[in-house]
């Protein structure tokens, strides 16, 4: 057991995990969380999700760390099994996790408590980074909110990918969290996984289509499955005729992904009106502005619409500069919408604004990114005809 030097104090913060059989990762998952144990005033409540006598011996390692075990029927219902965990919280704070995940560094979150700084707060986030191979070589890297202050009224809400609507103050903890729960072994796990998804949503879905975000969530199944005109649709019938998401970064993130759908289908003249749409639009968020951006470049590429594409490229880019010299970025996307502007997007925009300027003859401008491209680079973002026009 985990000895907790701190046990006599009131506890300030609950962690809390969902207990399944991820006996590759549930080891590592406890060994991140063992320095906050041993340091703050704390507890593991862990949330035993699989029936008895069907254990692959996960459940033992997690009587090492902690004796706080809460046996729960499996109902196909994340939220309820998040909230019979915080159902037995006794700090002031709340910080869930899963046993796919295991946290790099928890020094920014042991930070938080022991100046006090978690007391101006009412949550916080760190980085989520969920792996997509097995290999772990590629990744998407997103903000959750995983603490927050404990209210007699908090609840966890959605049958899959649950969460609290949590309050401001948010702090943004310089730490993250891998996740190997999209790092899927065979196409048959991939798609198992990718089913019983669906399955949630469509329901919750079918009950809320008005529901930005469980909208949001369902297309990013789809997404994941090439399945782009059924995302296409629940988009259209969950923002219908409406020209405003009334505040709800979600809105923004399927007007977004509207776009990106049409691209993947190919319909770059429908990717060019709904982008214009979006744009022209009275209610804009920065980070969906910023990636719709990003797809203009490209469209107006595709289309030949080469002095609209510089224009894209550019306000892009300064999208993106912007958003680097900014301290809080949450206010400005949700979910995986900060892939529009990571580093490998930023690297391609340079390359292809070779390209363009080129086909400009602009030549001042051609030389600028030229020199924004890294080429020693082992991993060199270029467009196939960049080498050729630099050459010439």
């Amino acid at each position: 057991m985990v000895w907790n030097m701190m046990q006599d104090k009131k506890i300030v913060l609950s962690i809390s995990l969902l207990v399944s059989n991820r006996l590759d990762t549930i080891r590592k998952c406890m060994e991140s969380l063992r320095p906050i144990l041993e340091v703050l005033p704390s507890e593991l409540i862990a949330v035993d999700t699989v029936e008895p006598g069907k254990s692959d011996g996960s459940i033992e390692v997690v009587r090492e760390y902690t004796e706080k075990i809460v046996p729960f029927a499996w109902c196909n219902d994340f939220a309820a099994a998040r909230n019979a965990g915080l159902k037995m919280a006794q700090g002031e704070w709340f910080m869930y996790i899963d046993d796919d995940e295991w946290l790099e560094d928890v020094s920014p979150i042991i930070a938080f408590f022991e100046s006090g700084e978690y007391k101006n707060y009412k949550s916080a986030n760190y980085t989520v980074r969920s792996y997509t191979n097995p290999e772990y070589s590629y990744w998407v890297d997103t903000l959750q909110a995983r603490l927050f202050r404990i209210k007699e009224d908090t609840c966890f809400v959605g049958r899959i990918h649950e969460m609290v609507y949590m309050e401001d103050p948010v702090r943004v903890l310089p730490c993250y969290a891998h996740h190997s729960g999209y790092a899927f072994r065979s196409a048959e796990d991939r798609e198992k996984h990718i089913q019983r998804n669906m399955e949630l949503l469509r329901k919750e879905y079918m009950q809320e289509k008005g529901n930005y975000r469980i909208a949001a969530h369902l297309i990013q199944e789809y997404e994941g499955c090439g399945r782009f005109a059924d995302s296409l649709d629940v988009i259209h019938e969950s923002c219908g005729e409406t020209e405003s998401g009334e505040g709800s970064k979600f809105w923004h993130y399927l007007k977004l992904h509207e776009l990106l759908d049409y691209a993947c289908l190919k319909e770059f003249g429908k990717v060019y009106e709904a982008g214009l749409a979006y744009l022209k639009g009275e209610d804009r968020l920065m980070g969906a502005e910023t990636g719709v951006c990003c797809l203009m470049m490209e469209v107006c590429d595709q289309l030949g619409k080469t002095e609209e594409c510089m224009y894209y490229l550019r306000k892009y880019l300064d999208f993106c500069q912007e958003i680097a010299g900014r301290q809080d970025v949450l206010p400005l996307s949700v979910l995986d919408m900060s892939q529009f502007w990571n580093e490998i997007n930023i690297k391609k925009a340079y390359a292809r604004g070779v390209s363009v300027a080129c086909r400009l003859r602009d030549f001042e401008q051609t030389a600028y990114f030229i020199r924004k491209i890294d080429w020693r680079e082992k991993d060199l973002q270029v467009l196939e005809d960049t080498l050729e026009k630099v050459l010439v």
